[in-house]
């Protein structure tokens, strides 16, 4: 017997209902996203890097914040430093990479360079965390189920990570500041 739970999500702009069980998914949204999503899981013939990166970026939303320019622009420097300095290969149309962008440009308006002074510290977190991700995924049998569970990791492992985040957060915050 398959479990089944549901979630709404912003797939390309589009709200879209993605219903999961244990042996389907089913995504309901605009019929163009729906046809680059299948588009980009059926294309056999491209090599797997491709045909998972296109399903991710039809996944995977491009937030504009406001933010000066001169925000925006060291934000751009900051990012184009941290990804060259970690060797990362990146798309320089990577729908995150505008977000990454956006949200630093968004916290120096604001003036919370605090928060984004440790970025090498996030960044360090995070590729540990996606390694163990990557390796768990490429652990599907099928290209097909490995595809499948990038699309299902892209859309509930954001919603993973907030929360364990915000859990921790609250953990952390009453270790240090309950009694004060």
């Amino acid at each position: 017997m398959s479990a089944w739970f549901g979630i709404t999500v912003t797939l390309a702009g589009t709200k879209c209902a993605l219903a999961v069980s244990t042996s389907i998914t089913a995504i309901a949204c605009a019929a163009a996203t729906v046809k680059e999503i299948l588009e980009s899981l059926d294309a056999d013939t491209e090599p797997l890097h491709e045909q998972i990166g296109r399903a991710h970026r039809a996944l995977t939303p491009t937030r504009r914040l406001s933010a000066t320019d001169e925000a925006r622009d060291a934000a751009t420097a900051q990012v184009t430093k941290l990804i060259h300095d970690r060797g990362w290969t990146v798309d320089p149309e990577a729908p995150a990479l505008a977000t990454l962008i956006d949200t630093i440009a968004a916290f120096r308006s604001l003036g919370q360079d605090n928060l984004i002074a440790h970025l090498d510290t996030y960044a360090d977190s995070v590729e540990r965390f996606t390694r163990f991700e990557i390796d768990a995924v490429t652990s599907n049998p099928t290209r097909d189920q490995l595809a499948e569970s990038v699309v299902i990791g892209t859309i509930l492992g954001e919603t993973l990570i907030a929360s364990l985040r915000l859990l921790a957060q609250e953990s952390i915050s009453a270790e240090r500041w309950r009694d004060r």
